[in-house]
């Protein structure tokens, strides 16, 4: 089973296809979607430079705290923006509105893990079909291959995020520094094709999550600092390899979140709870800190300066596709900012859904529509305050997740006593100052744990759940602990079955709670929570891989086999591990086996 907390793995998608150059059409008009078709390009190449974790709160371009000498070079000689912003302060979410040009709300994908981008056009996806040589690379498991960014890319390179639990939401173990990724697209700019145009998208992801990393706040400032640092040296060097190429190439730099990074006041006592007011990070919190972003852009024939103008990520996707001469058609909210500003009055919404997904709080949507950004949790607009900002944000209002579980599973878990009450639930309400020292613990906890700094982790939980023992976030933390250090003495799946008891619709509680009962041998009552865990989240291969392993260990060989095979399609990638697993002895014997891993080979 996947008893090991990291798993990381390097998985390159090498598809190098080059295409014949075809006339391209369609084109941005600069309204309010993709606009009229045209067949001109007014370049030959794009190269679209993104940035995790670096608001314009934390770019000296901008005004923020830290240098950023390449942005500066690379803002002398094209149009910045001043007054840009992402719709989603998430890695993920922010990077498919960029592609699509839609807005989360529309195109479903709502975090940095489970879900993936299905059914709709991708900007790669329209350059590809007109015959442009498309190129991303990546650093992070965020982004990884199979969560349908990659449509369209002739080669897609990013690692696999093969952490489980919590940590998938961060894997920062799973990554490639920003430096590698830009010495992997200079080795391939200077191979491409040199009659083809082409698209290249680079992900720079150094300073994500740094911001929470440290053990106080100075440690982490210092830490924070010298990520972007390394990013901003690697854009130098992507930079450089640019700048030598003659003809017609569009360069655009944009963030995809900004960050939070409040200094947190001590408990009085060493042994007091931890209930400060402070914020760190990014996804929690919809606030001009997290949603302000770099954006500039430089293309030929366009003059040099600064724009005040209010624009957000998804204009980026009508710009782009206006300068290659395709359209994605109506799906695009964004505006072409070459043929003109946006409409003074335009509104601009973002969305969080984290607060839902991993703490059962309401999610949170914010708009501006001109006199800055305001706020509201789903459940105020329920009631709304009678505000013209409030009836703004309830006109698109974030929806929560509707999970169901078929009869036949409530009946399964309710005869194994594992659950009775299948009703959503939410967690117990928090005063805003208790939310932010919660979400502010739980990233310190996971931080501990990725450091190897167990005891503070282990204390920290403790403290965390005794603090509020109903909080699903408390909860997830404890059987975290239980599971991976705990020798299967049942701790885990007792932590784990009362966690289920209230919160019976999360896929990820149905999981660990699977995984703590094949820890502590009740492999049938394990296969049974797995199950939950996929009809309520999906074909998600670490919890099919476990069905695997429970199966296995019932020896139910080919019903084990079904699972393997399940787990492999859904982007399951780590083959290594599973040729020496001991929980799949008995299934390695089989001719199914064989079968299966000489598909995977071929």
């Amino acid at each position: 089973m996947n008893s090991m907390p990291f798993r990381y793995l390097l998985i390159p998608t090498l598809l190098l296809s080059f295409l014949s150059f075809a006339a391209c059409t369609g084109a941005s008009d600069g309204g309010n979607g993709a606009g009229t078709a045209s067949s001109q390009r007014k370049v030959d190449g794009i190269v679209l430079v993104t940035l995790a974790d670096l608001g314009t709160a934390q770019s000296a371009t901008f005004g923020g705290s830290h240098p950023t000498p390449s942005l500066d070079r690379l803002a002398a000689s094209s149009v910045v923006f001043d007054d840009a912003s992402t719709p989603v302060p998430m890695t993920r979410p922010a990077l498919t509105s960029l592609m699509t040009g839609m807005a989360p709300d529309r195109h479903g994908v709502w975090n940095d893990v489970r879900d993936t981008l299905s059914g709709q056009q991708t900007l790669a996806g329209a350059l590809n079909e007109a015959g442009w040589s498309t190129v991303a690379i990546s650093g992070t498991a965020l982004v990884e291959s199979g969560c349908g960014l990659d449509q369209g890319f002739e080669l897609y390179e990013a690692p696999a995020n093969l952490d489980v639990g919590p940590l998938r939401y961060f894997p920062i173990r799973s990554r490639v520094s920003d430096g590698e990724v830009v010495d992997k697209f200079n080795l391939w700019f200077e191979s491409k094709p040199a009659d083809q145009p082409f698209f290249a998208w680079v992900h720079l992801s150094d300073p994500h999550g740094v911001v929470t990393s440290g053990r106080n706040y100075d440690e982490s400032s210092q830490a924070y600092a010298q990520s972007v640092e390394a990013s901003d040296k690697a854009l130098t060097a992507l930079l450089d390899t640019l700048e030598p190429m003659s003809g017609r190439l569009a360069v655009v730099v944009a963030g995809t979140n900004g960050v939070l990074h409040e200094d947190l006041a001590p408990p009085a006592k060493a042994k007091d709870r931890v209930r400060d007011p402070g914020r760190r990070g990014a996804s929690y919190w919809l606030v001009p800190e997290t949603l302000q972003v770099p954006l500039i852009l430089r293309a030929p024939e366009q003059p040099a300066g600064r724009s005040g103008a209010r624009v957000w990520l998804p204009d980026v996707t009508a710009t782009l596709a206006s300068l290659a001469g395709v359209s994605l058609g109506d799906q695009v909210e964004g505006v072409d900012l070459l043929a003109g500003s946006p409409e003074p009055d335009r509104v601009r919404r973002a969305w969080t859904w984290a607060t839902d997904d991993e703490f059962a709080w309401p999610a949170l949507t914010a708009v501006d529509a001109g006199d800055g950004w305001q706020s509201f949790a789903t459940d105020q607009l329920a009631s709304g305050d009678g505000s013209a900002a409030s009836a703004l944000a309830a006109e698109r209002a974030p929806q929560r997740r509707e999970r169901t579980l078929s009869a036949e599973i409530q009946q399964a878990l309710t005869q194994a006593g594992l659950a009775a009450n299948f009703e959503p639930r939410m967690s117990p309400a928090l005063e805003e100052g208790e939310r932010n020292g919660v979400l502010s613990e739980v990233q310190r906890i996971r931080h501990h744990y990725q450091a190897g700094r167990v005891i503070r982790q282990a204390r920290r939980s403790r403290l965390l759940i005794e603090d509020h023992p109903q909080n699903l976030a408390a909860m997830f933390n404890w059987i975290y602990f239980w599971v991976y250090e705990a020798t299967g003495d049942g701790t885990a799946r007792g932590h784990s079955v009362e966690a289920i008891k209230r919160y019976p619709l999360r896929p990820d509680l149905m999981h660990w709670s699977g995984t703590a009962h094949i820890l502590g041998g009740d492999h049938a009552k394990a296969e049974i929570l797995l199950n939950a865990a996929i009809e309520l989240g999906g074909e998600d291969r670490n919890a099919l891989y476990d069905l695997a392993c429970a199966a296995a260990r019932q020896d139910e060989v080919q019903r084990s086999l079904g699972y393997l095979e399940r787990a492999l399609a859904a982007g399951w990638a780590n083959l290594s591990h599973l040729e020496r697993d001991p929980d799949l002895a008995n299934v390695r014997t089989d001719p199914g086996f064989a079968a299966l891993m000489a598909a995977q080979v071929q």
